[in-house]
């Protein structure tokens, strides 16, 4: 049930465009539809503010990287975690800036 995020990344002259984002979101998703328990990634502590704010935490160091993971059962795909039906403020902060 534990599932492995590796070498994911996006090129220095096409970040800010959302890619990152979208790369992570269906990473996530993908191990969902697999009934992960728990997503496992390393990366380089300058990126690890990225992850965690996508829920992931940082649980040591491994080889000069940042190991970090998230239950599966934490995981929010959506902006603004998941209550974009209830929303009386709807934006398109709620959709990923790669597909908006």
């Amino acid at each position: 049930g534990a599932f492995r995020m590796g070498d994911v990344g996006v090129l220095p002259h096409m970040r800010g465009k959302g890619f990152g984002d979208l790369l992570v979101r269906l990473c996530l998703f993908k191990a969902l539809t697999h009934s992960a328990a728990l997503i496992c990634l390393e990366t380089p502590a300058e990126t690890e503010a990225f992850f965690a704010k996508y829920g992931f935490v940082a649980t040591g160091e491994k080889d000069g990287l940042i190991a970090m993971e998230i239950r599966g059962e934490d995981v929010q795909l959506s902006h603004c975690g998941g209550h974009c039906e209830s929303c009386s403020h709807p934006s398109p902060e709620c959709a990923p800036k790669a597909l908006r």
